[in-house]
């Protein structure tokens, strides 16, 4: 299972990376860069680019956990812009 955190804009991106670091940034070991390398993290588009490489290893089957629940708006976001590019 992989974090997932999809957003349109950066700024919140990176906000929302960093609450999910750690709520104290001063105590973080863990980059804001260094989360998105180990999640997937980012626009649509840098989703659904890091997915097609996973498909052309061979993985077939995906489970993700959306880092800005209780909202929908990344869900949303997903399923609107990155699984329609999956059918």
């Amino acid at each position: 299972m992989r974090p997932i955190l999809i957003m349109s804009n950066e700024n919140q991106l990176r906000r929302v990376v960093q609450q999910a670091i750690d709520p104290n940034p001063q105590k973080s070991d863990l980059s804001v860069e260094e989360f998105r390398e180990n999640s997937l993290t980012g626009n649509a588009d840098e989703c659904i680019n890091t997915i097609e490489e996973y498909v052309g290893l061979g993985v077939s089957r995906f489970m993700f956990y959306f880092l800005d629940l209780p909202s929908l708006d990344g869900m949303n976001l997903f399923a609107d812009e990155v699984m329609s590019s999956f059918k």
